[in-house]
C-alpha cells in the first residue's frame, strides 16, 4: 500500500559518525526528538552543538513499507550544509535506524 510500517515517534539517542575527509570534527552525540506523521518524519536536536543547535531540525525523511525510503542529514546549519543519505535501516523491533551517509556520515539513533 506504500503506507509506513513503523511509529518513529519518541526520543532517540543519536550518534553522528564523521568520516573520510571530515574525521576531525569527530563523533558527536545527542538526542532527538522525532516527530512523524503518516510517512514523513522530522528530528530536532535535543541538546545540540555548534554545528546543529538544539531545537534546530538534524533530519528529515520518509518512509514506506520497506523503511526509510529517503533521509537527509543537516551537518551544519549555518553553512547550511544538507547532506542527502543513501538510505537507512530500522532495526526489526523499531528501535535503532543506522542512516547510511557513505564516505561522509553516518547516524546511529537509539530508541530511549
Amino acid at each position: 500500500s506504500g503506507e509506513a510500517v513503523c511509529d518513529l515517534n519518541g526520543e532517540w539517542d543519536a550518534l553522528y559518525e564523521n568520516l573520510g575527509a571530515f574525521q576531525w570534527v569527530g563523533n558527536i552525540k545527542d538526542m532527538l526528538k522525532i516527530t512523524q506523521q503518516g510517512g514523513s518524519f522530522v528530528g530536532v536536536k535535543m541538546i545540540g552543538s555548534v554545528y546543529v543547535p538544539k531545537d534546530a531540525v538534524s533530519i528529515k525523511g520518509e518512509l514506506d513499507k520497506n523503511g526509510i525510503k529517503n533521509v537527509r542529514v543537516v551537518l551544519n546549519t549555518f553553512l547550511e550544509d544538507i547532506f542527502d543519505c543513501k538510505g537507512g535501516q530500522i532495526s526489526e523491533d523499531g528501535n535503532k535506524i543506522i542512516i547510511d551517509g557513505g564516505e561522509r556520515i553516518r547516524v546511529t539513533l537509539t530508541r530511549k
